[in-house]
This record gives C-alpha cells, sequence and structure tokens, in this order.
C-alpha cells in the first residue's frame, strides 16, 4: 500500500514568488487495482504523478510504501523497484535519437523552434527486435 501523509510541493519561482502546487495531500493507494486521478487544469495532478514515480520529490509530507517511508535518498532505490512510467509525449532526446539523426540527413526532418516535426507518421520499436 502507499500511504501519502500531509504531501506539499512548492515551486521556487523568480522574484522570491511561490507556486504551491500540492497542498497538504492525504492519501492511501491501495495494493491492487485502479486509481484515478482527475481534477483541474493546474491542480496538482502531474506534480503528485512525478512524486509518486520518483521523478521528484516533496517540500514537505511523506509517502510510504509497504510502510517503509521513501527520503529522497531512497528514490534511485524505489524507481527500480517500484515505479514505472508511461509519457505522455516522447521525450526523445534528439543528441540521443537515430530515427531523427537518420531523418535529418536525409532531409526528412524539419525544425519548428526546438521541436523537430515529421511529416509522416513514425512508429516506434524497442531495441533487439
Amino acid at each position: 500500500m502507499i500511504k501519502i501523509v500531509n504531501l506539499e510541493k512548492v515551486y521556487y519561482l523568480k522574484n522570491k514568488r511561490t507556486q504551491k502546487a500540492l497542498i497538504n495531500v492525504n492519501l492511501e493507494l491501495p495494493d491492487k487495482g485502479l486509481v484515478l486521478i482527475c481534477g483541474k487544469s493546474g491542480s496538482g495532478k502531474t506534480t503528485l504523478l512525478n512524486i509518486l514515480g520518483g521523478l521528484d520529490y516533496q517540500t514537505n509530507g511523506d509517502i510510504y510504501v509497504d510502510d517503509k517511508r521513501i527520503e529522497e535518498k531512497d528514490l534511485d532505490s524505489y524507481r527500480s523497484n517500484y515505479s514505472s512510467f508511461v509519457f505522455q509525449d516522447l521525450n526523445l532526446i534528439e543528441e540521443h535519437d537515430l530515427r531523427i539523426k537518420a531523418q535529418r540527413n536525409a532531409g526528412t526532418v524539419r525544425r519548428t523552434g526546438s521541436t523537430p516535426c515529421f511529416p509522416d507518421t513514425v512508429s516506434m520499436h524497442r531495441p533487439g527486435r
């Protein structure tokens, strides 16, 4: 079971301003089943998922997995053993994406700002297959 106690996430902005993304979140998630997190845009859903996935760390509060408190120093082990993510976007690093390099060299990729634009649908495959 995952237990969240008094979770808070504060982002520190320029001009010494702060933005509170999560305020006093308390939640228990079961070992099995499906959990849906719904809310308005900007309500903290992605921030909560990033913290639960070990991609970010809370400003205050505690997260317990199987009654063990997860600390910032434990995040690597937590991500390896408990967490996985399917990103909404590809989040590719251009320098390491052979598909982008090959298409750019063939002249089939054009840029708009910092994002490559593909003229055709691109299929993905797993390495080694």
